[in-house]
This record gives C-alpha cells, sequence and structure tokens, in this order.
C-alpha cells in the first residue's frame, strides 16, 4: 500500500472587497468569469458604473447583489462614499478596472503584504506584478509563453507564485491600475476631500491612488500576478513620485555574504560594504575560528548553517534574510569600494525594470603587487528578480532558474577580490575544494558546463594536461558557443602554464575563427610567440592591444595586463633600460606582476641605480615590497630597504625587514640597523646581538658584534646572549 503525501494545512485568508470601475459592458462581461474563479469565498466584488442619469448623481442609484456581487451606479465620488461604509466588514480593498486579466491567487499576496499595514512600518499600498504593465512591476515573460494565451500564462503564473512567494519590496510608485489597501483609508480620502467629490467615476482609482501617496511606504507584492488586456504605462504615477523623498524605514540595499574560517579578511569585508549599504547578512557554514564574533561586533546580521558543499544553497539561505529591494553580492576575500550617496541615487534613478549590474571585479593576484585582471559579473541585483544557481562558480539566474537575469554594466561601484592571492589559494586550498565539486556536477545546467568547470579547476589546481584533455573536449562537443569560447581560454591557459605549447597555434587559429574580441586573440598569440622565444613578433601582437575589451564572460584584457610581457620581451632582446622603465611605471600604477628581484636585475643591467624604485612605489604597496625584499639577497635588498627607510623612517614594516637583513651584512651595517632600531624602542631586534651568538659567523664577527654591544649600548656578552635565548634564537 502507498502512502499518501500529506498536504499542508491550508491558510484561509481574510475576505477582501475587490471594487471594480466598469468603463466598457464588454470587457467587463469577460472578467467576471475570471473574476469569480480567483476571488475567495467571503471576497465581495462591487461593480462601479457610471450614472446613466446625468441629472442625478447624488448617490446610488442602483444596487443588486448575487453571489456577492453587487453592482452600483454613481455619477461621481460622493456617490461612493455610502458604498464604502456598506463594507464595513471588509478591512482591506482592491481597486482595479475591467482590462484586468487575474491569476490563480493574486489576491493572496497582495493581502499577505498589506496585513503588515497594522504597524507602522507597514506598506499603505500594495501592488501584484504583471507582464502588461511597465516600470517596477514588469515582468520579462520566459521565451515561449505567450501572455494571449491562457492556459499559457496561467501556468506560468503559477511556476512564478511558487518562486515569488513572500518577497515584497518598498517602491516609490506603482500602477495606480490595480493596487490594494485599507478600506479606512479610502474613507479617509473621500471624508477629508482630498478625493474632489466632482472627479469623474474614470478618474477614482488614480484619484484614490494620488491621496494615499506620502502616507507611508508602497510595495510590490512578487508572489501575486495580474495581466491586463491592453499593455500599461506608469508615466503619471512615476512623476508623482519624484517629488517623494525614499521611504526611510525599509533597507535599499542590503549585502548578502557567506564564509568560513575568515577572521582573517571579515572585518575588511564588512566595513566595506557597512560604508554602502543598510544592512549585511553573513551565512557562517561552520567557522572554527573568530569569523563569527568579528562579525556579530561590527553588527552584521549573522547565521550560522552547516556548509552542504553547495554555494548556491548557502547564498540562497543567506537570501532569504535580506529585506533590501538591491541585494550586492560580496565574498568574505574582497573588498567593495564607491560612493555611498552617488550608488544610492544611481539605484533609484536607473530604469526600473533593470534585473541586475554587471560590475568591475579586480581581481588580485600572485603576490599582491601583480597587475590584477578585471571581469564583471552580476553582483547587484533586485531581489525580487534573482537568486544564485550552481553548486560551484554560481551565477544569478531568475528566481525560475530559466535563464540568467538581464544585466546592464555600471562602474558606480568596484569590488576587488583577493581570493587569488598566492596566500589566500593556499590558505583555502581552492583548488582540491573546487575541482570535489565540480566532479559532483550537481547543479549544472548541462554535461559541458559541468565539464568546462571541471577544466577550470584541473587549472586552478595545478593539472594542466587533465584541464587541457577536458577543455579540448568541450571545444570539439559543445553546442554552446560561448562554452566553447571559454574551453579555449581554459585549453591555451593550460599549454602555456605547462610550457607544452606545441598545440598552440592550432588553438589560436580556431579561436580567431570563433569571433572573440581582438584584445583577446593578440594576447594569447603574443605569449604564445613569447614562449618559442620569437619576441619581436610577441611584442607586435602586445602592442595591438590599445584599449581595454571584455569578452561575453567579463573578462578584461588591457594594456596594462600586458606589462610583464612586454617587458620580458624587451628584456630578452637586450633592451633593458626600456625593460626597467614600462616595469617602474607599472610599480607607480600600484601593479607589479613580477618579482622584485626581475627589476633590481633590470637596473643592474642598465647600470642604473636602485633608488629609482624608492620614487615609484606608493604607500599602499610598500609593505607587499618589503615581503620579497627578503627573498632576495640581502647585500641586493639593502640599498633598497635604506632609500625606503630614509622616505618613510618611522614604517615598522620597513624596520622589520632591516632587522631581519643586517643579521646576513656586515658588521657596520648591522650597527647601523641596531642604532635605528634601538632608537624606536626596538632592542630586542637589535641585529648585533642575533650576529654576536650566531655559529655561522666567524669568531672575528662574533667578537666585533660583542664589543659594539657593550662600546656603544653598554650590553654584556652574558646579556646578549640571555636577550637571544629569550627570542628563540
Amino acid at each position: 500500500m502507498t502512502k499518501s503525501k500529506r498536504r499542508p494545512p491550508v491558510t484561509v485568508r481574510q475576505p477582501v472587497a475587490i471594487i471594480v470601475f466598469e468603463s466598457d459592458p464588454q470587457r467587463m462581461s469577460r472578467l467576471m468569469p475570471r473574476l469569480q474563479s480567483t476571488k475567495g469565498p467571503r471576497d465581495h466584488v462591487v461593480i462601479v458604473r457610471r450614472n446613466s442619469n446625468e441629472t442625478d448623481g447624488s448617490g446610488v442609484v442602483r444596487s443588486t447583489m448575487l453571489s456577492r456581487i453587487s453592482t452600483v451606479e454613481i455619477a461621481t465620488s460622493a456617490s461612493l462614499e455610502p458604498v464604502l461604509e456598506s463594507l464595513s466588514r471588509y478591512e482591506m480593498v482592491v481597486l482595479t478596472d475591467d482590462g484586468l486579466v487575474p491569476q490563480p491567487r493574486w489576491i493572496d499576496g497582495l493581502v499577505d503584504a498589506l496585513s503588515v499595514s497594522s504597524s507602522d512600518e507597514g506598506p499603505v499600498i500594495v501592488a501584484p506584478r504583471s507582464p502588461s504593465v511597465a516600470g517596477v512591476q514588469r515582468i520579462f515573460l520566459t521565451v515561449g509563453i505567450d501572455i494571449n494565451v491562457p492556459e499559457q500564462l496561467r501556468s506560468f503564473a503559477q511556476r512564478w507564485e511558487r518562486d515569488h512567494c513572500s518577497i515584497v519590496t518598498w517602491e516609490r510608485y506603482v500602477s495606480s491600475r490595480v493596487f490594494a489597501c485599507a478600506r479606512s483609508d479610502l474613507v479617509h480620502a473621500l471624508q477629508s476631500g482630498m478625493v474632489d467629490h466632482r472627479d469623474d467615476v474614470d478618474e477614482l482609482q488614480l484619484r484614490f491612488y494620488r491621496s494615499l501617496l506620502g502616507r507611508g511606504p508602497i510595495a510590490v507584492a512578487h508572489g501575486s500576478i495580474v495581466a491586463f488586456d491592453e499593455v500599461v504605462t506608469c508615466e503619471e504615477e512615476r512623476a508623482m513620485s519624484q517629488t517623494l523623498e525614499p521611504d526611510g524605514q525599509w533597507p535599499l540595499l542590503s549585502a548578502c555574504m557567506i564564509a568560513k574560517d575568515e577572521e582573517h579578511c571579515i572585518a575588511d569585508a564588512i566595513r566595506s560594504a557597512q560604508a554602502l549599504v543598510d544592512e549585511v547578512v553573513l551565512f557562517d557554514t561552520g567557522s572554527q575560528d573568530a569569523t563569527v564574533s568579528i562579525a556579530q561586533e561590527l553588527g552584521a546580521k549573522v547565521k550560522v548553517i552547516p556548509w552542504r558543499d553547495n554555494f548556491a544553497w548557502a547564498r540562497n539561505q543567506a537570501l532569504s534574510h535580506c529585506r533590501g529591494k538591491w541585494i550586492l553580492w560580496l565574498d568574505a576575500d574582497e573588498e567593495v569600494r564607491g560612493d555611498r550617496a552617488e550608488l544610492r541615487r544611481y539605484l533609484l534613478e536607473q530604469s526600473d525594470e533593470i534585473e541586475a549590474y554587471g560590475i568591475r571585479i579586480r581581481n588580485e593576484v600572485g603576490s599582491g603587487l601583480d597587475t590584477p585582471t578585471y571581469h564583471r559579473a552580476a553582483r547587484l541585483f533586485r531581489r525580487s528578480e534573482g537568486a544564485w544557481h550552481g553548486s560551484l562558480h554560481e551565477m544569478i539566474w531568475t528566481r525560475a532558474r530559466d535563464r540568467t537575469t538581464t544585466m546592464e554594466t555600471t562602474n558606480i561601484i568596484e569590488i576587488s577580490h583577493k581570493g587569488y592571492l598566492t596566500e589566500f589559494m593556499v590558505a583555502k586550498n581552492k583548488g582540491t575544494r573546487n575541482l570535489a565539486l565540480a566532479e559532483r556536477g550537481e547543479e549544472f545546467g548541462s554535461p559541458e558546463e559541468r565539464d568546462i568547470n571541471t577544466a577550470r579547476s584541473y587549472l586552478l589546481g595545478g593539472e594542466f594536461k587533465r584541464a587541457f584533455d577536458l577543455a579540448r573536449q568541450v571545444i570539439r562537443e559543445a553546442g554552446n558557443v560561448a562554452f566553447r569560447v571559454f574551453a579555449y581560454r581554459v585549453a591555451m591557459d593550460a599549454l602555456l602554464a605547462s610550457g607544452e605549447v606545441s598545440a598552440m597555434a592550432e588553438l589560436l587559429e580556431e579561436y580567431e575563427a570563433v569571433d572573440v574580441p581582438r584584445n583577446n586573440v593578440a594576447f594569447y598569440r603574443g605569449r604564445y610567440l613569447q614562449s618559442i622565444g620569437e619576441n619581436t613578433s610577441a611584442l607586435a601582437e602586445f602592442r595591438k592591444i590599445t584599449e581595454t575589451q571584455a569578452d561575453e564572460f567579463g573578462l578584461e584584457i588591457s594594456p596594462e595586463s600586458c606589462t610583464p610581457y612586454v617587458a620580458s620581451c624587451l628584456a630578452e632582446l637586450g633592451r633593458y633600460s626600456e625593460a626597467a622603465d614600462i616595469l617602474l611605471a607599472s610599480i607607480a600604477d600600484g601593479r607589479m606582476d613580477f618579482h622584485l628581484d626581475i627589476l633590481l636585475y633590470l637596473l643592474d643591467r642598465a647600470s642604473r641605480s636602485y633608488s629609482e624604485l624608492c620614487h615609484y612605489v606608493p604607500s599602499s604597496k610598500r609593505s607587499l615590497v618589503y615581503a620579497q625584499l627578503l627573498q632576495i639577497q640581502p647585500q641586493r635588498a639593502e640599498p633598497v630597504v635604506e632609500d625606503m627607510f630614509n622616505a618613510d623612517p618611522h614604517n615598522l614594516h620597513c624596520l622589520a625587514v632591516a632587522a631581519t637583513l643586517a643579521k646576513s651584512l656586515s658588521i657596520d651595517d648591522a650597527l647601523k640597523w641596531s642604532v635605528r632600531l634601538r632608537d624606536r624602542g626596538l632592542e630586542r631586534s637589535c641585529p648585533l646581538r642575533a650576529i654576536a651568538v650566531d655559529v655561522e659567523r666567524s669568531g672575528s664577527e662574533r667578537g666585533r658584534a660583542s664589543e659594539l654591544l657593550r662600546e656603544r649600548f653598554g650590553e654584556s656578552d652574558l646579556e646578549a646572549s640571555e636577550s637571544m635565548s629569550l627570542l628563540g634564537a
């Protein structure tokens, strides 16, 4: 015996009065069967007609009631007051006209949204979504849906309501063709004269709408769908809204984040978001460090959920707790920059039918000094329209998951992503993690999408041959041109990373034939030519890239992207000074795609001073330069540290590097840095102390260091030894 599934309990909503203003008897006759099938059993429908007796417009001329449907004939708005009084048992009223095409549960969403109006924060007006209405209520139908075919529209509406139930956003205007409000607000508008008694019946909907503006928030119930028998515009309502200030009680923008063991970067991410948004919602997926406590202390709304190996699921859990009209998607290893006032003004003034914005993302790579890569992604989207799809490399799709959101690009904000820095990649073991998720293949839209994401993960994890082989398979088999273009990039990156470039020439010819941006072709051809030693030809290719171009995946290739490759070609051609100039200019712009030792080598070969470097390094990047100085020979690094110290003598990073380097320098250099460190109270870092007990140094050097400690600083050998013991030397 098969056990039947238990149905969830049916919630009986409160009844409403539906006032329909008739403009044409034929339209009304089409509406009534639809209205009867979609209204609740306790709802009351009132049909308001223009009074045919123009000489007597003082009140209700005729009223009938059949199956909770009343018909009244009035001449002016004054005639409607007794009708509203007769509906005193109904707290909520829906106003519409006879062009309405209601869908199965259209009233439920309006009632749910309006029911919170008993609090001071609740909406005064609630309107449904519609494929017929322009502006904030507009629905973009799935391809193939014909609004004029009732069965197709009804099926679409049922799916839509499932994916958008309980979603409410706060707007500055909606169409006055259909909206819900409290009955008492309509009575008040009539009694207070906010609706002129001389108003014609045909204008009552707009007049009531105008009377409610400014009294509280306007809301759209996204799980409620109606259509109309004609296209509806909202120019007049939108014009009215320009005189209103945005409602300050409800968030315009929420930051939505997930995190796990991100204590090293979470504070920077949250603070950057808080400079722009109204709320930060963070879902922690099982941190064992201080991530949760840091986020809570900063004021984020924090929830803890177990990790399910599915990025989209985790992000959608966080999304369900966001209240903003717009969502900013941010990772824990990212920071966002922009002007708060400008961003908010931008979101309020742009087209009301944009679903998402493509934001420029700056990907820091390598040590952090490298030239970043750039791409665009839908990181700013309407909460009502988007949700995440894909367990790995998740993207913003419509809530029905039938397509990606429509996206327009903007430079209003920029995101800086640190997750590709070497230290982050190693700490998070991203290559192994991503590969495991990709190979499971969950929630990919097609096998080719799964394969290209798996190939990307192989590339990230250093398995270059497997990345190439799988990307080549996608190129041969994928019907989707976009995936094939992406696969070419993965395949060529894998060949270049492995040094096995024999198949590169053939790939480049195929790649160019699929009509990709010319920058992409020049970039990859230049790298290929450089890899086989044809540096002059490679330079010519790189110099074809004179402006920034982005492909359909948002990946940007710019002249700056080519800087390290151009410098390398010049160096191979013996043009060392030109190469050094290019790298110094890159450093001045805050980019460094090369190890510092390479630049020092070029300066040596060009017989130029290391001191040039110090004039180019921006203060924001100096700490990263110091880290690289520790990786080269101390005698070569010390002159650079000397110049940087002279430029900024109080920089602790510089002093820390000097203390480490000086242990391997001459006694005179060690003395110089010992004096400087002690002048700043850093006796424990004194290089002479380290030399005095360093068994790798000669006996004469140790003796000379001990002598200087006694003569210059009054320390005995024993004191120096004890000090070094305390330091763990």
